[in-house]
């Protein structure tokens, strides 16, 4: 059975009144995968433009991220905007019933969004 309008409505609102969780979750997504791929925080500061200390409060969930910040982020880590955000995105097109996979198998805001939605049917 797909989502009905009022699911994708409560699961933004979700994630809008968690907005410090979901700064956190996105920030260490970004740190984790800055990481695993080898890519030293300096490094990271000269590519996106940002000082360090910028750079470090957005992985520690301390500050929020922009449009043109989070592009930025991706085209200096040379990561798909696709795959920082993908657990925490609605769609229809992979499974009429749930989240992306990475959703079921996540953890915090993630899960709480899957568990949410499962304890409503």
């Amino acid at each position: 059975m797909p989502f009905l309008k009022d699911d994708v409505i409560k699961v933004n609102q979700y994630i809008y009144d968690h907005k410090k969780i979901f700064n956190k979750e996105i920030g260490s997504r970004i740190k984790h995968f800055r990481k695993t791929n080898d890519v030293t925080i300096e490094e990271f500061s000269e590519k996106s433009l940002m000082n360090i200390n910028q750079l470090s409060h957005l992985e520690n969930g301390k500050n929020g991220i922009t449009l043109n910040k989070f592009i930025i982020i991706c085209n200096s880590l040379g990561c798909n905007p696709n795959t920082l955000l993908e657990p925490y995105m609605f769609s229809a097109n992979y499974n009429d019933d749930l989240f992306y996979y990475e959703i079921q198998q996540g953890k915090n805001l993630s899960k709480n969004l899957l568990n949410y939605l499962i304890l409503k049917k």
